[in-house]
């Protein structure tokens, strides 16, 4: 495969919004050049504090949310653990330059209604903070 720089900058793909920082990893098109992925003080110092994104910056993280099915099966789950993640990571959205959570594997065990009544108020935390994410069914 053929991979050449396109010319699209790092910081066009982040204002593109969940699709551009998709993109960028499924392409594989960003190239860090082999630096820290560890924020340093200076870049800290450097990231908006307001929970919005860092579009000058050229680092950017991707959260991702492994499979929850089991935190949402009938009577037997408990979302406590993931509602916990889902805040901790808009919490740290402006310090990681958080730009998308990704959910990866089933949401609910048995796709019941009752278990998506479950799961919904969870992912609304994401919603309400208009961090922009993808979730299976």
């Amino acid at each position: 495969m053929d991979e050449r720089y396109d010319g699209t900058s790092r910081r066009r793909l982040l204002q593109a919004g969940a699709l551009g920082a998709g993109a960028v990893l499924a392409s594989g098109t960003l190239n860090t050049g082999g630096a820290s992925a560890t924020p340093t003080k200076a870049t800290q110092a450097s990231k908006p504090s307001s929970g919005r994104i860092d579009t000058e910056h050229p680092r950017f993280t991707v959260a991702v949310v492994p499979d929850t099915q089991y935190q949402f099966d009938l009577d037997r789950g408990d979302p406590a653990p993931l509602a916990a993640s889902l805040e901790y990571l808009i919490d740290q959205r402006s310090t990681e330059n958080i730009v998308f959570t990704a959910h990866l594997g089933d949401v609910v065990e048995n796709a019941q209604a009752s278990e998506f009544a479950q799961a919904d108020p969870v992912f609304k935390i994401l919603d309400r903070a208009r961090m922009p994410y993808s979730r299976r069914s």
